[in-house]
């Protein structure tokens, strides 16, 4: 009988660490994986930046942000931050949209170039919004 319970509890035993090696295998692989995310979507945020730099948007918001003249040199999230505490609605963006839509010459208002198109929302949690395509 202990020659049996002594048997399993070793097999137990290595079962236990070939699982925690497994776990801590994983966790560093979702670990590198999440980084590397991380690290795209910094490029990517800091790539779409400097390609929107000229805007009449981000113009704006730096000299809101007091980053008169800064915004090529926007290098870090914190400065981001910074620049953008709180765009998360609709009206933040109103007047922008507004311009294009009355506007005939709309270019570089939001985004680099001209709008292909203003879409809408069907309005069912109030007035429809409007947003260039």
């Amino acid at each position: 009988m202990w020659l049996w319970c002594s048997w399993f509890i070793d097999k137990v035993l290595l079962l236990y660490q070939f699982v925690l090696i497994q776990y801590k295998g994983i966790r560093f692989n979702l670990d590198a994986k999440y980084a590397t995310k991380q690290n795209i979507n910094q490029k990517t945020l800091f790539n779409l930046l400097k390609q929107n730099k000229n805007t009449k948007f981000l113009k704006d918001q730096c000299k809101k942000s007091k980053l008169d003249g800064d915004e090529e040199n926007i290098k870090n999230i914190e400065q981001f931050k910074k620049l953008f505490p709180k765009f998360t609605k609709y009206s933040d963006y109103k007047p922008y949209v507004d311009e294009i839509m009355n506007n005939g010459n709309s270019k570089d208002i939001i985004s680099v170039g001209y709008p292909i198109a203003l879409t809408n929302t069907s309005g069912t949690s109030g007035d429809p919004k409007n947003y260039p395509v």
